[in-house]
């Protein structure tokens, strides 16, 4: 069977709840690309990819998952699902500061404009609610370097005129107030 049809036998078994046959499809999906089709032109490949990091984080097998966004990363650096996926590792792992800042590369990973070749799955609005009002005032408020970050944010959100970046700004802003008013 090709990696394409154990990919799309994978998606069944995601859609039908049976996680652990998709992943048993997904390694069988991943062992079948040869190594001239892992590259960052092959939508499949990096969909494998992030499947199985996706299933991975939610089954805790987090350094395997880790191992799935490395990969898909290294050669998509602006992966959308990778990066928001590559959050979450980090949530997990108590690592707000590369959290935060993988967050911010994540907002401005949906600025580019091949993202509609990549069915990205962490895009839409639900996603988008999820980093607003969770990711980032979780990574934000506990990150050591944030008054860098909020700077970086600050800076980008000037210079690309992007409005998730302003919103992020902005959460920043109201969270470093919340900051100054319990320290006064």
């Amino acid at each position: 069977m090709s990696y394409e049809a154990n990919f799309n036998t994978a998606l069944t078994y995601i859609r039908s709840g049976l996680p652990d046959r998709a992943v048993e499809c997904l390694h069988k999906a991943l062992a079948g690309v040869s190594m001239t089709e892992k590259n960052k032109d092959n939508v499949i490949y990096l969909r494998i990819l992030t499947l199985l990091a996706r299933l991975g984080i939610e089954r805790g097998r987090r350094d395997e998952a880790l191992n799935y966004i490395n990969e898909g990363l290294n050669l998509k650096d602006n992966h959308s699902d990778l990066l928001f996926l590559s959050s979450l590792y980090y949530f997990d792992e108590k690592r707000y500061d590369e959290m935060t800042g993988t967050l911010i590369t994540y907002l401005v990973s949906l600025t580019q404009s091949d993202a509609a070749g990549y069915d990205y799955e962490f895009t839409g609005t639900g996603a988008l609610k999820e980093v607003f009002e969770r990711l980032i005032p979780a990574s934000y408020s506990k990150a050591v370097s944030h008054i860098e970050i909020r700077d970086i944010i600050s800076q980008l959100s000037e210079k690309t005129g992007s409005e998730l970046l302003k919103h992020a700004y902005k959460i920043m802003l109201e969270i470093d107030e919340r900051r100054q008013a319990i320290n006064a």
